[in-house]
């Protein structure tokens, strides 16, 4: 077997240990550590200006076409410089999921976002009671009017940062995942209604340390899919912080 890093695994971990060798120092860390949300705006700007976040995501959505391996060499220089930016969850976990099963619309709106460093996303997968993100409790109901989700996720990852949530949930054909999309950046208000869009299953592994968020209301129905494709994700607004409960 070979072991031996290939040349463009090599660039790209050269290259994130650069610049995070040259923002991450230890006033900064500390820095970090008093902040309500540990999370580096500066050094996720350098990193999507140097090509480093959509190194490993598909050229569709403005990515370099590497892959797996290539990830796992930018996530060893993230880690060995105790880097806080949410590149697991949000390129590695939530935009090449949508990269893959995504419309043309979503690919453009939120994985080629993501790929920039615009926009954050996470994937709330854990739930109290069941520890398989692919069989979630969390249950999604079609409606006359579009779709009613209703469940509780805990432990996701940059959520108080995020500007869309993947969320698997049991429907009547099975798991699908949702795109929960917060409609305000404070806890959303029962005027709030989510917008939801329907996704292929998929599922990752996360970790974190946040309260639970309880999804539970109705969604509209998104004009733009096509329910019924095994290749669609279906877009909805819901919540933005850790704790916050949408209920419509």
């Amino acid at each position: 077997m070979e072991f031996t890093l290939t040349e463009a695994q090599q660039d790209l971990s050269g290259l994130t240990r650069s610049v995070v060798t040259e923002l991450v120092t230890n006033d900064r860390l500390r820095e970090l550590d008093a902040a309500e949300d540990r999370f580096d705006a500066i050094l996720w700007n350098a990193l999507a200006s140097a090509g480093v976040l959509g190194a490993a995501l598909p050229e569709s959505v403005g990515g370099d076409g590497f892959g797996v391996l290539e990830q796992c060499s930018i996530l060893a220089e993230l880690g060995r410089g105790v880097a806080a930016v949410p590149f697991l969850t949000s390129i590695v976990g939530s935009a090449a999921a949508i990269a893959e099963f995504g419309s043309d619309q979503q690919r453009d709106e939120w994985a080629s976002a993501a790929a920039a460093g615009e926009k954050i996303l996470t994937a709330a997968l854990a739930e109290e009671y069941n520890d398989d993100p692919a069989h979630p409790v969390t249950r999604a109901e079609k409606t006359a009017d579009g779709w009613r989700i209703d469940g509780a996720k805990i432990t996701v990852d940059s959520a108080p940062l995020a500007d869309l949530f993947l969320v698997p949930a049991i429907t009547e054909d099975g798991v699908a995942v949702f795109l929960v999309e917060p409609p305000t950046r404070a806890c959303a208000s029962p005027g709030n209604r989510p917008r939801i869009s329907r996704v292929r299953p998929w599922s990752s592994s996360i970790r974190c340390r946040f309260r639970p968020i309880v999804f539970s209301g109705r969604l509209p129905k998104d004009p733009t899919s096509r329910h019924g494709s095994s290749k669609e994700f279906s877009s909805v607004p819901a919540p933005t912080s850790t704790g916050c409960s949408i209920r419509h």
